[in-house]
């Protein structure tokens, strides 16, 4: 493997070009890809196949839709002196909450005068708890239904003027992680680590480069398989994180190799194809590793988990490439900028010898009158 890892890092190395365009080419085609597919759909519905939890959930769905549906509440809060146990109020009360069925994701609701519910009254009158009944589950429900609930409260709001609506519930405490400007500073702190560790503009943006690289390629295969297969936006993200880690890591190996190489006076071009075949075996061997870790998952008899492990594998593979093939790419056209700088030490006068020490031989002598007669061998 490493002969051919050396001839891999050589041939990039001459033709750094062609293999950036290449890359380019790569992820250009696949973002065209993921705008002609319409983007992705990601479905967030998490099962577990055989829990105890998820068969009573299933059986619940068969026998009582309407009580596994998700549920959102509703809060309405009258101004000061007014009081839902007024006749009046309750009609407009209950007019504006039935508003809420206009929508297609509700199916009923429960105002606060609720025959069969008792306590959502408070004791003053001022304020009252209505449920609204959905038609989709927890994990099903998108952002745009979200969306239009709270949209729907608003209006519901206007028609009672002076009061609050507020808007809450289950449907609004399931949160799911998705990428944002945290994953951004996290890659600047990345920059200035490697920046400090490193000392060089150029050794520390190579391994960012090539990870930035393989995480678009990845998230790219994600999004266009989420349009084919049940993919969860989790997925997305582990593929975003672990990408990142392991093409910052993988092409540290490589740099950090070559700029020791480079320290003693090896070429450039020499050093890369040797960093690549040494360096580049560990990187091999331990994205493999990786690969495995995470396609093990799919036995683990949960569909969803199996799915994060496959894609998450997907963009470990592509760092791995990335780092064999782009990396030296990069380090051809650094070139000599790579070498480090050697450090002089700081030129001064030598100390004269100390009286006692032995002077070497010389081919004159002085004689008995030497001062140095004792210890001459001439």
């Amino acid at each position: 493997m490493s002969s051919m890892l050396y001839r891999i890092g050589r041939a990039c190395y001459r033709h750094g070009g062609r293999v950036l365009a290449v890359w380019l080419m790569l992820l250009a085609a696949l973002g065209g890809a993921v705008v002609l597919a319409g983007g992705a759909q990601f479905n967030d519905s998490f099962r577990i196949p055989g829990a105890s939890s998820q068969v009573a959930l299933d059986q619940l769905k068969m026998t009582f839709p309407s009580a596994a549906a998700a549920t959102a509440q509703v809060v309405v809060l009258l101004p000061e002196g007014q009081s839902l146990n007024d006749k009046a109020i309750r009609t407009e009360v209950e007019t504006a909450l039935d508003t809420f069925k206009s929508l297609p994701i509700v199916t009923d609701v429960i105002t606060p005068y609720s025959e069969h519910v008792e306590g959502l009254i408070s004791d003053n009158g001022r304020a009252g708890l209505a449920s609204v009944q959905l038609n989709v589950t927890m994990t099903s429900i998108t952002d745009a239904q979200k969306q239009s609930l709270e949209a729907q409260a608003e209006k519901v709001a206007a028609l009672l003027p002076g009061s609050e609506v507020h808007l809450g519930g289950e449907v609004f405490s399931t949160h799911i992680p998705h990428i944002s400007i945290i994953e951004g500073l996290g890659v600047v702190v990345a920059v200035v680590v490697l920046l400090v560790v490193l000392g060089s503009i150029t050794a520390a943006a190579m391994p960012v480069a090539t990870a930035l690289i393989g995480v678009g390629i990845a998230v790219e295969i994600t999004m266009i398989a989420s349009r084919v297969i049940e993919v969860n936006s989790t997925s997305l993200m582990l593929a975003v994180m672990i990408s990142l880690a392991v093409g910052i890591d993988y092409a540290l190996f490589i740099v950090s190799r070559h700029r020791d190489q480079l320290s003693h006076g090896l070429e450039a071009e020499e050093s890369t194809a040797r960093a690549v075949a040494t360096a580049g075996s560990a990187v091999v061997f331990a994205g493999l590793t990786v690969i495995i870790a995470l396609v093990g998952l799919s036995i683990s008899g949960i569909p969803f988990l199996g799915v994060m492990g496959m894609f998450s594998a997907v963009g470990v593979g592509v760092e791995v490439l990335l780092a064999l093939t782009l990396l030296p790419a990069f380090l051809g056209f650094a070139g000599e900028r790579l070498r480090p700088k050697r450090r002089h030490r700081p030129s001064g006068r030598r100390k004269p010898p100390k009286p006692d020490a032995p002077r070497p031989p010389s081919s004159t002598c002085a004689g008995s009158g030497c001062a140095w007669s004792p210890r001459c061998r001439c």
